[in-house]
């Protein structure tokens, strides 16, 4: 278990900090957090935790003093040693601008999120991996964003193929769900699914040696009902979107 108080204010900056904040930037904040973890056997166990803060002054899209809490539970099952499922649901709770005529108002803004994940390794060298997730937000309207997605590893002596097909159809911004993404070697990717379509993921990566590794790795974006992606120099004509990273490790 573990118990963590902060109190951050309003002048306080520290760009370089890496506090455990609500705020991206550690000010302006008053909070306390409780978190556990308690397993039961070796198939069963359970953790969760609370998180209640406190905004002193405005914010970014919140033009009063705010308070807020987000919890979190989640159930972790294991039948067997190549065999992991987990259900998890989460709260968060964080007031918002809401504009009412020519006055903004703070109005309580609510996302729930509802996860199923299921990890499956037949084999020591080929590992599945299944996640769906429902997001839903409210303030004042709801909207809703779903998120069914597959992955799947395999190694085959030198080379570690992974591949990616996830469904994706959130109907705001607001309902948009975050999911990690494998990457290469010091990279890290955590996108988040909008809009309504499919993305797909392709990485290898070969350990030629133990001083050499090469990765590469390919993820497309493709969405419904869009004729344009992006605004400005980053404007893609067409509804589809290509990644493509290449690296080379060489330790001497």
């Amino acid at each position: 278990m573990a118990v963590f108080m902060r109190k951050y204010s309003r002048d306080f900056y520290a760009f370089y900090s890496n506090a455990i904040a609500e705020n991206t930037l550690p000010n302006n904040e008053t909070g306390i957090y409780w978190g556990g973890k308690y397993q039961l056997n070796k198939k069963y166990g359970f953790s969760a935790y609370f998180d209640m803060f406190q905004f002193d002054w405005l914010k970014y899209r919140v033009y009063a003093p705010s308070r807020g809490h987000e919890w979190l539970w989640r159930f972790h099952f294991a039948p067997a040693k190549t065999t992991k499922l987990y259900v998890q649901f989460r709260t968060q709770n964080k007031p918002r601008n809401e504009k009412e005529g020519k006055v903004y108002q703070i109005a309580p803004a609510i996302l729930r999120s509802y996860v199923v994940n299921a990890e499956y390794s037949p084999h020591p060298r080929l590992k599945f991996r299944t996640r769906c997730q429902q997001n839903v937000f409210r303030q004042t309207t709801t909207s809703q964003g779903t998120l069914v997605m597959q992955d799947i590893s395999y190694q085959l002596k030198k080379f570690q193929f992974t591949c990616r097909l996830a469904l994706f159809d959130a109907e705001r911004f607001d309902a948009r769900i975050y999911a990690y993404e494998p990457d290469v070697l010091s990279a890290f990717s955590w996108p988040a699914y909008s809009d309504s379509g499919l993305r797909q993921l392709l990485m290898l990566e070969y350990r030629c040696s133990k001083k050499i590794s090469f990765w590469v790795r390919w993820a497309r974006s493709q969405f419904r009902n869009k004729d344009q992606i992006g605004s400005g120099g980053e404007l893609i004509e067409g509804n589809s979107k290509n990644d493509i990273k290449m690296q080379t490790f060489i330790r001497f």
